[in-house]
């Protein structure tokens, strides 16, 4: 497999910027939602760009296109088709972040079974438009969702704090996947797919990889980019940050080893120590994911046991209702003692009754 530890030169990544997509389409993103501020929108749109970008898809950003503006421009139809044909894109994409949501179902303790944690469901709803710069006409229009679901301990509370995340890269893949379709269906260019997939090897675990200042996702310790240049960095707590500028290939590995900053030589003295620390800190987080996973299991089957309990209680009751209901309404069909009788046939009566019952 082909290392690539060493930085490109600066004429070659002159000479490859001249590779630039031909294929532009103006990006115009907005936030109806207060938990979704303007940094976090910002956050979106450099995920779109770079999804985008993976399909050869040059990404015109409204904000940039209008920053030179004199006056204050509105993104209303009018304008947002006239910046479009000005900056020669073909396709228009207008993405609405509407909703962030989340529901959150609590087990709580039982007097039988130790049981806590919750179950939280993330969910971003979004209204996505794309059309073509040269007429107006829509491509497409609807509403587009993210979902995420996790279970939550005491321990893996701090992971909540990711979804969002989670959630934009999920809706940026989904926008990108649409342009693809849309393009190829109404302009007639088919958009090919320029990711690449490497890897990025390091001499300590749980670091975090950022290509262009944007966390990469990672899946089975592999990574995936765009082809070509990027600016990657390395970073893990406890050491110091790695930076470097590195061309991005199929199957290619890059090869990064991080130094320990003082504060990490005087809190675990070495490399070694650090890395035997976070076994043990990920062995109590998968027993806590374990533990919480067994106890919506056995809340489920708790559940599940009372209900059925609470059926055949209720069954129960309902045959002994009814079986009572027959013996009072046989006695009283039974039991016919006038005031014209003597003591003589009360008795006759009363033994008559008796002789039934028996």
């Amino acid at each position: 497999m082909k290392k690539l530890t060493k930085f490109i030169p600066l004429f070659l990544m002159t000479a490859m910027s001249a590779f630039a997509a031909e294929k532009k389409a103006l990006l115009v993103v907005s936030s109806n939602s207060p938990k979704i501020k303007a940094e976090k929108v910002k956050e979106f749109k450099s995920l779109c760009e770079g999804k985008l970008s993976a399909k050869l898809v040059s990404v015109v950003d409204w904000d940039d296109a209008i920053a030179n503006s004199e006056v204050k421009v509105v993104a209303n139809d009018a304008s947002v088709l006239a910046k479009a044909r000005q900056v020669q894109a073909p396709l228009i994409i207008k993405v609405a972040l509407s909703d962030l949501s989340e529901t959150v179902k609590t087990i709580s303790k039982s007097d039988q079974h130790d049981l806590s944690g919750s179950i939280s469901l993330f969910k971003l709803s979004s209204s996505v438009s794309v059309s073509k710069s040269a007429d107006g006409a829509s491509l497409y229009g609807g509403v587009v969702a993210a979902t995420d679901r996790i279970a939550v301990s005491k321990t893996l509370e701090m992971q909540t704090s990711n979804r969002l995340y989670s959630l934009f890269n999920q809706l940026a893949e989904s926008v990108a996947k649409i342009v693809e379709t849309k393009w190829n269906d109404s302009l007639g260019v088919k958009l090919e797919s320029d990711l690449a997939t490497f890897k990025v090897n390091t001499n300590v675990p749980g670091v975090t990889v950022k290509i262009d200042g944007l966390v990469a996702p990672q899946s089975n310790g592999s990574l995936q980019a765009a082809k070509g240049i990027h600016k990657l960095s390395v970073e893990r707590e406890w050491f110091k940050t790695f930076e470097g500028t590195v061309f991005v290939s199929e199957g290619g590995t890059i090869d990064v080893t991080l130094e320990m900053t003082q504060e990490g030589l005087a809190k675990y003295k070495s490399v070694e120590n650090l890395k035997l620390a976070l076994k043990r800190e990920d062995q109590q987080i998968d027993l806590d994911r374990q533990s919480a996973e067994a106890k919506i299991e056995i809340a489920k089957e708790q559940s599940k046991a009372e209900a059925e309990s609470k059926v055949l209680e209720a069954e129960g009751k309902k045959s002994f209702l009814e079986k009572s209901k027959v013996s009072i309404e046989g006695e009283i069909n039974e039991l016919n003692i006038g005031d014209d009788r003597d003591d003589d046939d009360d008795k006759d009566a009363v033994n008559q009754i008796i002789n039934v019952t028996k």
